[in-house]
């Protein structure tokens, strides 16, 4: 899997798709193609006269689809649905007046900028949960010949749209996710797929894409660190890192759908305690893995239980060798993020990185790895009312595991006490064993990241001050022990938004009833 420059190619693909008499029919079509040449090429080979007949094509859910350049391809054992009317007697197509299919509109609309605003993204410009925009709505009408009566329901990813200012922020690390629910998070999430045209080069279905995500979330609990808003974190520093080290130019396509999957499920059904716990108490899923990166490989198992289900796999368009090219890379990222991993993959990058080669397989996953670490570490990175939160809320998870270890009699993790432990010297050494080394050395690849560098030594400065003035308080009680002290602060944050949700939805919807964030 080298790397090189990315480019969109006219990529040729088969749909196979099944006729109202059970029948099936595969074309070749291509991306650049029109509708009109598809719809003829999916007439002529059903053996329907392309002058006197029209048809809708459906996927397997029932989900309208524009029989264009930009159908995805699919598997012969989940093909499309054709449907047929004659264009002469004015009859509609049945699949056409289905007014509960969610239609799938072309050029991947919901995610074009539409309007600007002045509020600025810190203080979240996000409108709620109101429903779908009257305009592609009213296009849905026209395309399929309803009666403007009839309802049409939207995917929720059609339900907002991103201004430029929302834009903008995702692609910094100042972004801001504490005031975003969680279906906007997902859908966040399901744009940067587009914006890095994922979705178009890959025929990735929107919708197969939005289950993949929500799947996704569902398997985040809610720990006070390792939650779904840590994994939208670490994707979106990634989808950071990708246009400020302008990986595009470097990276193949499959590298860069790989890495940001890899983040999106690096963490899936995380329990809230490490590896260390899990061993030592022998739970299930360290026997399972004897004892080899027991978090890491469950993550992988999650993840390729996904791209199991037709529903949710959103590599079932790529090619047999690109899927398992991907799977494999997948895989190697997540089992990356195990800390007991880390000294021997820097040591690795640091050999090459004075002298890398993108034109080098090995070393390229190497780099990999290194980037989604760095997303993985990547909180003391961001804005410092941010990043404080979020070691808040990783001490809480820890003291949390400590509490439970002393209960058990098990070997306490030197961070897990929180009898010992401060905020202030818990954060020295971290960055300076663990963070800046690696970053240091990223800067020899992308000299870019020495802004990161710099952010980490600012961080350690500031922690070293904090440590003067530190003392230890009396141990915290019982009761505190099982709220997670020092967390309401950031559950508040970082999980809980909902009370403030509905009066927004009220407040702030457009006039045209579509979710502007």
């Amino acid at each position: 899997m080298g790397c090189g420059s990315s480019s969109v190619r006219n990529v040729h693909k088969t749909v196979h798709c099944k006729l109202p008499d059970g029948k099936l029919v595969s074309v070749q079509i291509a991306n650049s193609e029109t509708q009109d040449a598809v719809s003829n090429a999916l007439l002529s080979a059903s053996g329907k006269a392309k002058d006197g007949c029209t048809l809708t094509v459906r996927d397997s859910s029932g989900v309208f689809m524009i029989p264009s350049g930009a159908l995805p391809a699919n598997k012969i054992e989940s093909p499309y649905h054709i449907d047929f009317a004659d264009s002469n007697s004015g009859a509609k197509p049945s699949a056409a007046r289905d007014a509960k299919s969610y239609p799938v509109l072309l050029k991947q609309t919901f995610i074009t900028t539409r309007s600007k605003t002045n509020l600025s993204q810190q203080k979240c410009n996000r409108n709620g949960l109101k429903l779908s925009d009257q305009s592609l709505v009213s296009s849905v009408h026209k395309h399929y010949g309803l009666d403007k009566s009839e309802e049409v329901a939207l995917p929720i990813y059609c339900k907002y749209m991103a201004t430029a200012e929302t834009m903008s922020s995702l692609k910094t690390r100042e972004f801001d996710p504490r005031n975003w629910n969680d279906d906007e998070l997902v859908f966040l999430m399901h744009l940067m797929y587009g914006e890095l045209k994922l979705i178009e080069r890959f025929s990735i279905n929107p919708n197969v894409l939005y289950h993949f995500l929500t799947c996704v979330r569902d398997q985040y609990h809610g720990n006070p660190f390792h939650n779904f808003r840590h994994c939208f974190c670490v994707t979106q520093m990634m989808y950071h890192m990708i246009h400020h080290f302008k990986l595009a130019g470097y990276c193949t396509e499959l590298e860069i759908l790989s890495m940001l999957t890899a983040c999106v499920c690096h963490d899936m059904d995380h329990p809230g305690f490490t590896n260390s716990f899990l061993i030592h108490s022998q739970h299930p899923l360290a026997v399972q893995f004897n004892n080899k990166s027991p978090l890491e490989n469950h993550h992988t198992s999650l993840a390729n239980g996904l791209f199991l289900d037709n529903e949710a796999n959103i590599l079932m368009t790529l090619s047999d060798s690109e899927a398992s090219t991907v799977r494999t890379t997948i895989k190697e990222l997540i089992m990356a993020t195990d800390m007991a991993q880390h000294n021997a993959i820097l040591e690795q990058f640091s050999s090459v990185a004075g002298s890398f080669s993108f034109d080098d397989e090995q070393q390229v996953k190497v780099l990999m790895k290194i980037l989604i670490k760095c997303a993985d570490l990547s909180n003391e990175l961001r804005p410092d009312e941010i990043a404080e939160v979020w070691l808040d809320c990783l001490l809480a998870e820890y003291f949390k595991q400590g509490d439970v270890e002393k209960e058990r009699g098990l070997p306490v993790g030197p961070i897990m006490d929180r009898d010992t432990v401060r905020r202030g010297n818990s954060q020295i050494g971290f960055i300076t064993v663990f963070m800046l080394p690696m970053f240091q050395q990223l800067t020899k690849v992308f000299p870019q990241a020495s802004s990161m560098v710099d952010k980490l030594q600012q961080s350690l400065r500031f922690y070293k001050e904090m440590s003067k003035t530190e003392k230890l308080s009396s141990p915290s009680s019982k009761a505190d022990s099982e709220k997670g002290k020092g967390s309401p602060k950031e559950e508040h944050h970082l999980e809980d938004t909902s009370s403030n949700q509905q009066q927004q939805t009220v407040d702030h919807t457009t006039n045209n009833g579509t979710t502007k964030l």
